[in-house]
């Protein structure tokens, strides 16, 4: 038989089920084919079948390989050519022992020339020492590390490289630091060193023009003054106890403060004032907000959630305080605010600020029994420009009530003082 292929090597990738694997050239025994898994040699676990036929044979595993596991099949026969020829003679018998052993010698030589072929290798028009090796895509592994210039160097030692040379250069540059430090603490040294000098110096030649102070003749004429009443005279303070209190000035600014006060009655040429004041000076704006329905309207329907209290009557805003809309009202100043709204069993009250979406007071409660209702009051401070909403929850929602035959009846009020 003829070697018509140059195949030495097959690779099969498993499904999961599959446990046949071809071969896809002829061999003489089983030990000819080596097998891998995902790149681990197999020394067991699968029969091979086809060792002495003409046309190929298979690897058969016992369990089939995992789904997606590279199996490798490849001819490694032993370098040996076991057949005796005979000598002459032997017919037909004797030339297939003859072809025999020339197909395996040339599926060694096959199997080399792979083996060449996988490793690393000059180009064919290469130079010697001008040209490089091809590993074709591949790593090379097991490098030990370079003893020489020119050897090859695994990623390993260049990692420790970088190390010390990083270790070195923090060395040097804490060095550096270090030595910068100290001449920075010398030169301080020498500073205060020269500054201590520059002050002693000053403080000698400070010391040398000190001279002392002459005595005028006036100081000596007052020094020698033996009575208090003599002293005075000389300094011409002679007068200062006899001035009666009626002849003692007063300053310009305390006179002034003076005629700004009440006179010891109590009462201005103007009674509508008050120590200067006209009394819209002190209270400038007063504005009144209420829910006003008529008698025997019903007022509000509670809820177990925060609702909006009603307001729909401005009853008083003389100065522009205040802006109704909708149940909820703008302040064009800041004020303070005090808020009357009725309950009924539990209920919990706020002020709410729309304009920034958060509460502008605390939960205040009102409790009622006994089929009564008592009003909850409580009080706020406004700011300008803000729009505020009273906001009420009850602990349980009860049928609504008015007040027939009582004229209008007011549900909710807002006192607003600026």
């Amino acid at each position: 038989m003829a070697v018509t292929n140059e195949e030495n090597r097959w690779e099969g990738v498993g499904d999961g089920y599959s446990t046949s694997f071809p071969i896809g050239a002829n061999f003489d025994y089983d030990a000819d084919i080596k097998v891998y898994v995902d790149g681990a040699y197999q020394a067991e676990g699968y029969q091979i079948s086809g060792a002495g036929g003409i046309n190929g044979g298979a690897v058969v595993f016992d369990v089939a390989p995992v789904d997606g596991a590279v199996v490798v099949s490849l001819l490694d026969p032993a370098l040996v050519q076991k057949r005796d020829l005979p000598n002459a003679g032997g017919g037909a018998a004797a030339l297939n022992l003859i072809e025999r052993a020339m197909d395996r010698l040339t599926r060694i030589t096959q199997v080399m020339t792979s083996r060449i072929m996988r490793g690393l290798q000059l180009p064919d028009g290469g130079i010697d020492g001008e040209s490089f090796f091809d590993a074709r895509g591949n790593r090379i592994g097991n490098v030990a590390d370079p003893e020489n210039d020119s050897d090859a160097v695994p990623k390993s030692y260049i990692g420790k490289q970088v190390v010390a040379v990083n270790e070195a250069a923090q060395t040097a540059v804490d060095n550096a630091v270090q030595t910068g430090n100290d001449a920075k603490a010398t030169a301080a040294d020498r500073l205060q060193t020269g500054l201590d000098r520059e002050a002693a110096a000053e403080s000698a030649e400070l010391a040398q023009q000190a001279q002392p102070i002459a005595i005028t003749e006036e100081g000596r004429i007052l020094v020698a003054q033996e009575t208090a009443s003599g002293m005075k005279t000389q300094l011409g303070l002679e007068n200062v106890d006899n001035t009666p209190d009626a002849e003692k000035p007063i300053s310009t600014a305390v006179q002034s403060a003076l005629n700004g006060k009440l006179p010891t009655d109590g009462k201005a040429a103007d009674s509508n004032q008050l120590d200067g004041k006209n009394a819209s000076e002190y209270i400038t704006v007063i504005a009144i907000l209420e829910d006003q329905k008529p008698s025997g309207v019903d007022g509000q329907v509670g809820s177990t959630s925060w609702y909006v209290r009603h307001l729909n009557t401005e009853v008083a805003d003389p100065n522009g305080l205040v802006t109704l809309v909708s149940n909820e009202f703008t302040v064009s100043k800041d004020c303070s605010a005090i808020i009357t709204s009725p309950g009924r069993d539990l209920s919990q009250y706020r002020l709410w600020n729309v304009t920034d979406d958060t509460a502008a007071t605390g939960v205040t409660y009102s409790y009622s029994g006994g089929g009564y209702t008592f009003p909850n009051t409580f009080f706020a401070y406004l700011s300008a420009g803000k729009k505020y909403r009273v906001e009420q929850k009850d602990n349980n929602v009860l049928s609504n009530v008015n007040a027939s035959g009582a004229g209008v009846e007011v549900y909710t009020r807002v006192l607003l003082i600026g």
